[in-house]
């Protein structure tokens, strides 16, 4: 296997998979949005943002579970596969990535090759309080995932003493297994879309971010527009200025140098 050794053809191979998931939902007719620091990079340059490792797509629920039914049906591409973590049970993904199997990382938990994320945007109740309960609830359960993982024994004593604080949970968890907090975890997420439920809260759940950045207003994502990233034409929120404020403050200032870094480290090869 051939080593994948800069950021640049990493970047490369993930702008060729979001080509071709575009045109993919474009002949579908699928509706989806890029976001956070693609969207970022799409308003204020017109590409990856240089020190970016991933790209990042929002789809309303019922395309992206539309796109889950083509792609598997009719496939994107002879190479351009896609990862539905439905499917993939047993491995810590919550969402659905599309990826190069020509390539394979080798490190961490993806088993699948160079990827873009698509993260499903899902009604959210509009009272906070049962926002909250729900979060709760869904956080809870991918809380039992971690504890049925964990190892109790550690090379740090501090790390060894909280897990045997925790050893009623952990037991319980490992008992109840990884695979049932996974499954509740998707079903939870998609419960109000599912059920109809009127709010003007959408957002994407199963994200790592603070409940001011997940509850989003529908109204930022009725309207789309066309803008290019790196020389793709991508659809962008309408509002798309309210989002970047909501998640990075002053968007348009670049971060200081020390944080102009990739987020991920991955061994990636081109098999």
């Amino acid at each position: 296997m051939k080593p994948i050794t800069t950021l640049k053809e990493l970047q490369d191979i993930e702008i060729n998979v979001l080509r071709e998931f575009v045109r993919f939902c474009d002949i579908n007719n699928l509706k989806y949005f890029v976001s956070y620091g693609t969207l970022l990079g799409t308003i204020r340059s017109g590409g990856m943002i240089p020190w970016d490792d991933d790209i990042d797509i929002c789809m309303p629920r019922n395309d992206y579970e539309k796109f889950i039914e083509l792609a598997e049906k009719n496939g994107i591409t002879s190479f351009i596969k896609i990862d539905d973590p439905s499917f993939s049970i047993d491995t810590w993904s919550l969402i659905v990535r599309v990826y190069d199997a020509r390539t394979i990382i080798t490190s961490n938990d993806f088993k699948i090759g160079v990827f873009i994320d698509i993260h499903p945007l899902d009604i959210f109740p509009e009272q906070r309080v049962l926002r909250e309960l729900w979060f709760l609830w869904i956080w809870g359960h991918k809380m039992g995932m971690i504890f049925s993982y964990t190892k109790i024994f550690s090379a740090s004593i501090l790390k060894v003493f909280i897990k045997l604080m925790l050893l009623p949970l952990i037991i319980v968890a490992k008992m109840i297994g990884f695979k049932y907090f996974k499954k509740m975890v998707l079903k939870s997420s998609k419960y109000y879309t599912s059920k109809n439920y009127k709010s003007d809260k959408i957002g994407v759940l199963l994200g790592d971010f603070n409940l001011r950045q997940i509850a989003l207003n529908k109204m930022d994502f009725v309207l789309d527009e066309y803008k290019l990233f790196e020389g793709i034409l991508v659809s962008v929120p309408k509002n798309c200025e309210n989002l970047l404020e909501l998640w990075y403050g002053d968007y348009l200032s670049l971060p200081d140098e020390a944080d102009r870094k990739a987020k991920h480290e991955m061994k990636v090869f081109w098999l």
